[in-house]
């Protein structure tokens, strides 16, 4: 063959693979998809929610309907995935039949943030390892079973030790009870002639305590704190404070026709130091104020 000729012939053969180079993975591609569709066809899902927006504690349910085209479907499973409390397995069953339907009934968790988004996450196989999923976005809202945030490390020191000796509950600031009476919320009384840290507390206001150390602290939400401090039995003071005491915090304001009451959160009293003297006799807590 004349050397012209067979340099076309090896660009020609050059081009062809090139041509095959870039067609057979398209094919491939194709198939693939074809595969997936058909997936999809064959093993069907329908799930639908009662509400796309929930609040914490709501109790919602999930329409499900599953079906396969083989023998039988072999799984299914829902799953739920939020970024406070991770992934939470719902359902996991095995039907053994070509269809499956049912209504599933959960709880919404509680959220300390005012909007989470919720994955519901359902996923189905049958007998031929034909499988498909689906995910659901829902939003939850915190309402009134949102966790209540905490504010930590509030230090009350002893009325002998000329420090902050009160807290307020309008600034949510520790204050010294000489200065500024009308804010002072929460106080020492201190009846003792001697060096002891106090161990009781007043109010110059209209402030009420209920020490209530069966109340679970770490789950503390509006609607507990409320609920709590509604049926407790309510003081002007409270006594014997100790190391993990938990005290419930509220107003109650009397007229001639009525009392109101409103609910102001929940201390919990991490720690009493009654050191020599009492430059540095104070009382450390934390507060989930609403």
């Amino acid at each position: 063959m004349p050397d012209g000729l067979l340099s076309w012939h090896r660009i020609s053969q050059c081009f062809d693979m090139r041509r095959l180079f870039f067609i057979f993975p398209a094919i491939l591609f194709a198939a693939i998809s074809c595969i997936n569709e058909n997936d999809a066809t064959v093993v069907a899902i329908y799930a639908e929610p009662s509400s796309y927006i929930v609040e914490s504690g709501d109790k919602i349910y999930l329409d499900l309907e599953v079906s396969t085209l083989n023998n039988i479907l072999t799984e299914v499973e829902v799953s739920t995935f939020d970024s406070e409390h991770g992934t939470k397995e719902i359902l996991s069953t095995n039907p053994g039949t070509k269809k499956f339907k049912d209504r599933i009934v959960w709880e919404i968790p509680s959220m300390t943030k005012d909007t989470t988004s919720v994955e519901i996450m359902i996923s189905a196989s049958d007998d031929e390892d034909i499988s498909n999923q689906m995910t659901i976005r829902i939003k939850a809202t915190g309402g009134n079973f949102a966790l209540t945030p905490e504010r930590s490390g509030y230090s009350i020191y002893s009325t002998k030790s000329d420090k902050a000796d009160a807290f307020s509950f309008r600034t949510l600031q520790t204050l010294k009870s000489s200065s500024e009476s009308e804010d002072c919320d929460i106080i020492f009384i201190d009846t003792k002639d001697n060096d002891d840290m106090p161990r009781k507390w007043g109010t110059c206001t209209d402030i009420v305590f209920c020490k209530a150390n069966n109340f679970d602290y770490a789950s503390a939400s509006k609607a507990s704190i409320q609920s709590m401090f509604m049926n407790s039995v309510r003081l002007d003071s409270v006594e014997d404070l100790q190391s993990d005491d938990i005290i419930l915090i509220g107003r109650e304001r009397h007229d001639e026709e009525s009392t109101i009451l409103k609910s102001l959160g929940v201390i919990k009293i991490i720690a009493i130091y009654d050191e020599e003297g009492t430059v540095n006799d104070r009382l450390i807590f934390n507060l989930k104020a609403l």
